[in-house]
């Protein structure tokens, strides 16, 4: 049957390969609407957007995500005058949806599926949307239309100062992509919730990081702070412990890495906490972190090791942050510096505290798994609440004896 005419009964089929882009430009032209909220977009060579470039007095609501700096900053600029046009922001939650409303006088069509604003969607890629036709009876495009508008009352006008740190970040994210001649996106940015779930619960020892990381977010909670705690507390938190010592409630301390190789932070720990504590008094227990946050904490935690021969460094920065906020932060240690550097196109040689929030934090981040809501089911909500930290269980490298 032709998806090519308005009827009362609604109509579904699917638009693939050559026909999704014969469609979309056919109801850019017959519309008298348009509303879009998709991922991204891009310019280059792009019917779909020349289009709707040609047609701009019919947008109403358009949102275009900016998330992992993937749409193309032309398409910003070009539609920066036009209030109807906003950008959803880079950070937050990932923006991911790919949906398009046509309305005309006889009737709405709406496109949903993997069709992102892009060049590669219409003309290269796989791509499968469903195309729905009716009337403006129909449930389904009350809820379309509602979603968008309240994507759009989130988004922001497009203006200059937004674009032109966006071009800055965009630049960055395509040199990273020359230099390792594979798309910016690491497969660990790539993955979905259920492949983050599946990847951590791969490990056999998912059960007690757990139990290891919800006993010290109960000290953290009790305490407040770290100077506070008892010795044993503190070492434990620390991973301080030598492998001979019993850690607090018998838990293996050990995992997240083990820091009592480092003499001048595990006597820290242990004599004199209080540089330490003021660090970790500059991340908050619960809410947001920002990266004033962690710039707080990173010049405490150097001024920490003003009198010792040797600084702290990342990895037992890191070790205190991830304890206190599993959700934000991943230890960084000899056994996962590797792997995670390499999948987060990180050189882990030039690695250090100053830098760690913009090349590990902010990555972990814009990641979709991460910006994912906190799921209902039990288990999974107890992954969430630790899910920065748990990256250990995925690129954690056992040492051989």
């Amino acid at each position: 049957k032709p998806l090519n005419r308005y009827e009362k009964k609604m109509n579904i089929g699917l638009l693939s390969g050559n026909k999704a882009m014969e469609e979309i430009l056919r109801l850019i032209n017959d519309s008298t609407h348009i509303d879009v909220a998709v991922a991204w977009a891009g310019n280059k060579d792009n019917e779909v957007v020349e289009a709707l470039w040609k047609h701009t007095e019919k947008l109403r609501h358009v949102v275009i995500g900016t998330h992992l700096y993937q749409t193309d900053p032309k398409v910003l600029r070009r539609f920066m005058k036009f209030k109807q046009v906003r950008y959803m922001s880079p950070k937050g939650n990932l923006f991911h949806p790919k949906v398009y409303i046509f309305e005309s006088k006889n009737g709405l069509a709406a496109v949903v599926g993997s069709h992102n604003l892009t060049k590669g969607a219409f003309n290269v890629n796989v791509e499968a949307s469903v195309m729905i036709q009716g009337s403006n009876s129909e449930n389904i495009f009350r809820e379309l239309d509602e979603f968008i508008k309240v994507a759009w009352d989130g988004a922001g006008p497009i203006n200059e100062n937004f674009v032109s740190y966006y071009e800055r970040r965009y630049r960055e994210a395509q040199e990273d992509h020359k230099k390792i001649n594979r798309p910016f996106i690491s497969s660990l940015m790539k993955m979905t919730w259920d492949e983050y779930v599946y990847s951590v619960n791969d490990s056999n020892d998912i059960k007690e990081r757990l139990e290891i990381l919800e006993k010290a977010q109960e000290l953290f909670q009790r305490s407040r702070l770290f100077s506070d705690m008892s010795q044993e507390e503190r070492q434990s938190i620390a991973g301080t412990l030598r492998k001979k010592q019993t850690g607090l409630d018998k838990l293996k301390w050990e995992w997240f890495g083990t820091m009592y190789g480092n003499g001048d932070f595990a006597k820290l720990v242990k004599e004199k906490p209080d540089g330490l504590s003021s660090a970790l008094d500059q991340i908050p227990i619960d809410g947001p972190v920002s990266k004033d946050n962690y710039d707080k904490f990173a010049i405490s935690f150097n001024e920490a090791f003003k009198s010792t021969q040797h600084h702290g460094g990342v990895p037992t920065a890191s070790r205190l942050l991830a304890m206190k906020r599993p959700d934000t932060f991943v230890c960084i240690n000899s056994a996962n510096k590797k792997a995670l550097c390499d999948n987060l196109k990180v050189s882990s040689s030039k690695l250090n505290v100053d830098n760690y929030w913009s090349l590990i934090v902010e990555r972990i981040k814009e990641s979709g798994w991460w910006g994912d809501g906190k799921p209902q089911q039990k288990e999974s909500a107890r992954i969430w609440d630790n899910r920065a930290a748990l990256l250990d269980c995925i690129y954690y490298k056992q040492k051989p004896n």
